[in-house]
C-alpha cells in the first residue's frame, strides 16, 4: 500500500540544538508491538489472510483461494497456506523478519505497509512456524522469542519437494480457543474478495453475500438490524462510527 507523505512546515525559534529521536531495540519494544491488538485472534486471521491474498495477487491468481486449516482436537494448529510467489531466503532475512520494513509500499494492489502483520502470531503464541516452497525446495523456519524476549528466526534446513510454490504459516492453539478461531474466521473471511478454502471446523461456514442494493464500489447486504456499516479496504472490514457521519 502506497503512503502519502507530506512535508510538514515547522517553525523554530531560539533553538540551540536539534536532535531527532531514535528507537531502542529491546524486549519491551517488541512486546508492545505484539500485544497491541484488542482482539489478537481476529488480527492474526486478518493479517495472515491479507498476506496470503497479496501473494496470490503477485502470482496473478487473485481468484484462486488460499487455504485455512482451523485448529481441532486432531491437529491443534492453525495453518494458513497460500499458493503465491513464495519467499526466497533474501526476502525472509532482509524483509520478513524486520519490523517496519515491507516490500509492498510501492503498490496499492496489495495491503501490507508496516511490516508488522506477518508477526501477529506472536500476539497469541511465543513462536510460530514458517514453511516456504520455492521452485521445488521446501525451507523450514520458526520465529519466536529468545531468552532476552526479542523475536528470533531459527532456520531448520532445505528439502526437495513437489509442493506448489507458496508459504505455510502455523502455530499451536489452546483447546479452549478452537471455537473462537472458527467464529472469527467466519466473520473475517466473509469480507474477502476471494473466499479461502476453510477446513478443520465444520461450524465455520462462509455464507455468500446476499446483496440487496449495490453501486460503484459499495453494496448493502442482509444482516441483523444492529450490525454496523463497514468500509472494506484490502479485504479488511473497518466499522464506521455513525457519529462521524
Amino acid at each position: 500500500m502506497k503512503a502519502i507523505l507530506e512535508q510538514k512546515p515547522v517553525e523554530r525559534h531560539g533553538v540551540q540544538r536539534q536532535t531527532e529521536c531514535g528507537m531502542v531495540v529491546n524486549a519491551k519494544a517488541f512486546e508492545m508491538l505484539a500485544r497491541q491488538y484488542s482482539d489478537p485472534i481476529k488480527a492474526i486471521l486478518q493479517e495472515l489472510g491479507a498476506n496470503a491474498a497479496d501473494s496470490h495477487i503477485r502470482a496473478a491468481k487473485s481468484h484462486s483461494p488460499f487455504k485455512v486449516k482451523l485448529p481441532n482436537s486432531l491437529d491443534d494448529h492453525l495453518r494458513i497456506r497460500d499458493f503465491g510467489i513464495g519467499m526466497s531466503k533474501d526476502v525472509i532475512y532482509d524483509v520478513y523478519i524486520n519490523y517496519m520494513k515491507s516490500d509492498k509500499t510501492d503498490t496499492n494492489e496489495e495491503t501490507g505497509f508496516f511490516g508488522i502483520g506477518s508477526k501477529t502470531p506472536l500476539a497469541y503464541a511465543d513462536s510460530f512456524n514458517i514453511t516456504t516452497y520455492n521452485n521445488g525446495t521446501m525451507s523450514m523456519y520458526s520465529l519466536g522469542y529468545n531468552e532476552s524476549g526479542i523475536p528470533e528466526l531459527n532456520e531448520f534446513g532445505d528439502y526437495p519437494t513437489d509442493e506448489e510454490d507458496g508459504v505455510d504459516v502455523s502455530f499451536a492453539v489452546k483447546e479452549s480457543d478452537f471455537g473462537k478461531f472458527a467464529d472469527s474466521a467466519q466473520e473475517v473471511y466473509s469480507f474477502f474478495d476471494t473466499t479461502p478454502e476453510i477446513t478443520g471446523n465444520s461450524s465455520c461456514q462462509i455464507k455468500e453475500k446476499d446483496k440487496v442494493l449495490s453501486g460503484n464500489n459499495w453494496y448493502m447486504r442482509k444482516t441483523s438490524w444492529n450490525d454496523p456499516s463497514m468500509v472494506i479496504m484490502g479485504n479488511i472490514a473497518y466499522p464506521i462510527d455513525a457519529s462521524h457521519i
